[in-house]
């Protein structure tokens, strides 16, 4: 009997060591999960507070992003607005520009209505100043080469003018022409010859208002008219006046357009 409780004891506590080893290796266990889930439990907390400061972040950014949306929303909008407003000016503008163009453009060809008769005028004008002067070399180049002419020549803005001495012209106390007063008269008829629309006026000078003195300045005023016409200078191209001054000795001949050909060419003329 002693002999079969002896293993009995031993195998008692045998299975007693057994178990007290599987319960130490147990809490082992046991405290090793405690801290894996302790150090799971410290992880996951970590990972909270990082995900919440990366929604606070994130929130932070799209808030900041949102505000940036709509400041730019609202400059753009602004913009916007004054790109709409310059449009308007600027179509207001080109509107404004085209009338402006439109008047002037009105109003240059009325003015160019209203000044081409003048300019025409002036055109005329220029026209014959040029004649006068061909005219004035002309006569100049043929009295020139004439001895024993005496004369004074004068190119003026509107005529040409020729002054001779009486004593050189006519004959003493006469009112003939002397051989060379016919001779320079022939000239100038030469001349006008070749400008049909230039006209010549002979002024001449008594010294008193003594009507047999007159006379006589009408006589010679008409030599020198037959003179001209003998050379087929028309009658209405020819014109005597006859001026007191006492002291000139002068007979005078004008060269020069008639006045009112050119007053034509003005509105009311």
């Amino acid at each position: 009997m002693k002999n079969l409780i002896t293993p009995f004891i031993f195998c008692s506590c045998f299975l007693l060591s057994c178990g007290a080893s599987k319960v130490k290796l147990l809490e082992t266990e046991q405290l090793k999960i405690k801290k894996t889930l302790l150090e799971t439990k410290e992880n996951l907390s970590l990972s909270k507070r990082n995900l919440n400061k990366l929604l606070d972040s994130t929130a932070y950014k799209q808030q900041i992003y949102q505000d940036s949306i709509n400041l730019l929303s609202a400059v753009l909008l602004q913009k916007s607005t004054t790109l709409d407003s310059v449009q308007q000016l600027q179509e207001d503008s080109r509107q404004k520009s085209e009338l402006l163009e439109q008047q002037l453009s009105e109003s240059a060809n009325s003015y160019k209505k209203k000044i081409a008769p003048y300019v025409k005028f002036q055109g005329k004008l220029r026209q014959q100043q040029r004649n006068l002067t061909a005219m004035h070399d002309d006569l100049k180049m043929l009295l020139e080469n004439s001895p024993g002419i005496k004369y004074e020549l004068i190119l003026n803005k509107n005529d040409v003018t020729v002054v001779l001495e009486n004593s050189f012209l006519y004959e003493p106390k006469q009112y003939f022409l002397t051989e060379n007063g016919r001779w320079v008269v022939f000239l100038i008829g030469e001349v006008l010859n070749k400008k049909s629309n230039i006209n010549a006026e002979i002024f001449l000078y008594p010294s008193s208002n003594d009507k047999t003195e007159w006379d006589m300045f009408g006589s010679m005023g008409m030599m020198i008219h037959d003179r001209l016409n003998e050379k087929g200078i028309e009658e209405a191209r020819i014109k005597t006046t006859i001026q007191v001054e006492t002291k000139r000795q002068q007979t005078v001949l004008v060269l020069s357009y008639p006045v009112t050909n050119l007053l034509k060419l003005l509105p009311g003329g």
